[in-house]
């Protein structure tokens, strides 16, 4: 990881989701990233599909499908049982076939209850204009 990479990681590292893990490979002794959360794997690759195929997609559906239902954040939209029930059927049925070889329900057990926690602060905003 590039010295620019690592400083975005850890900023990013500090919001209310960590979804972080970290290449177990370090100059000088290791900080204990892991007792915030992180993961400290021999390679990243993998986590690094899981996040962006369970949490950002379920991130970015969750926004698509919200803003037509009158929902700008997160929290709301998850609140919404239908569209709680898509994103479960949505990870079960396209995503883990998808990455069979990865552990993607064990993934979606950490990143679904914080998902709520995340839109406490994260609205749709981020949307292009013509999507809302």
């Amino acid at each position: 990881m590039n010295p620019w990479a690592l400083k975005t990681w850890l900023a990013c590292s500090a919001s209310l989701i960590v979804s972080g893990s970290s290449k177990n490979r370090f100059a000088g002794p290791r900080p204990a990233w892991e007792d915030g959360g992180a993961l400290i794997v021999a390679d990243v690759i993998d986590y690094g599909r899981l996040k962006l195929h369970v949490l950002n997609t379920c991130h970015s559906a969750l926004a698509y499908l919200g803003l037509p239902r009158g929902h700008t954040f997160v929290r709301e939209a998850m609140a919404d049982p239908e569209l709680a029930q898509f994103l479960e059927k949505l990870v079960s049925a396209e995503i883990a076939p998808a990455l069979a070889s990865l552990a993607v329900p064990d993934y979606w057990k950490t990143v679904r209850p914080r998902l709520p926690i995340r839109g406490s602060i994260t609205a749709f905003r981020k949307l292009p204009k013509m999507a809302r």
